[in-house]
């Protein structure tokens, strides 16, 4: 799946960096959202999409680059790159999620993932499934009240995630509670 899509990414991403140069901005974020929905093997998808975005700007315009761009320099790449996921837990884990926390660990790397406060699959066995990287926010009741269908009855289907996602984008992230906070983890 990944190495499907990976060339437009690389391309997008290309085609917005030159665009901005061309209008003299120098790039501040770059963020990579993942509404994640638990099938085996989307950590290898997620981890291995992130992990080469990250080389792709470390090689292209980074420390890696012949000409590097101090935007893009190793010690810029925490303010510069974020990871956002949806419903991210840890099937089994396999070695994804440390994979990505070493990756933020080495980058200073902002991760978030970002969970309905009522979704069941956390709590269910086998308990490998409550691992998770980066922070884990919880969306309150104020986010998901409308959007109850779209969860399903676990509290876990795509829609309702993808719907979260659009509404976070629309009016912000200042109800979202950390897992600590509300309780949760």
């Amino acid at each position: 799946m990944w190495n499907g899509m990976k060339s437009a990414v690389f391309c997008a991403l290309s085609d917005a960096v030159a665009t901005m140069q061309d209008h003299s901005i120098v790039p501040k974020k770059i963020d990579y959202c993942w509404l994640f929905h638990g099938r085996r093997g989307e950590h290898a998808i997620y981890s291995l999409g992130f992990t080469e975005i990250v080389e792709h700007v470390r090689h292209t315009y980074g420390s890696q680059c012949s000409s590097p761009q101090d935007w893009a320099s190793d010690d810029t790449l925490g303010s510069l790159i974020q990871h956002l996921t949806f419903a991210s837990t840890g099937a089994g884990d396999m070695g994804y999620l440390t994979l990505l926390n070493e990756l933020y660990g080495r980058y200073q790397i902002r991760a978030w993932d970002f969970l309905n406060h009522w979704d069941r699959t956390p709590l269910a066995p086998p308990y490998h499934f409550r691992n998770w990287r980066g922070h884990r926010y919880i969306l309150p009741q104020e986010v998901t009240c409308h959007l109850g269908a779209g969860f399903g009855p676990i509290g876990h289907l795509i829609q309702g995630y993808y719907q979260s996602a659009e509404w976070m984008a629309n009016h912000g992230l200042d109800q979202v509670k950390t897992a600590y906070r509300s309780g949760y983890a």
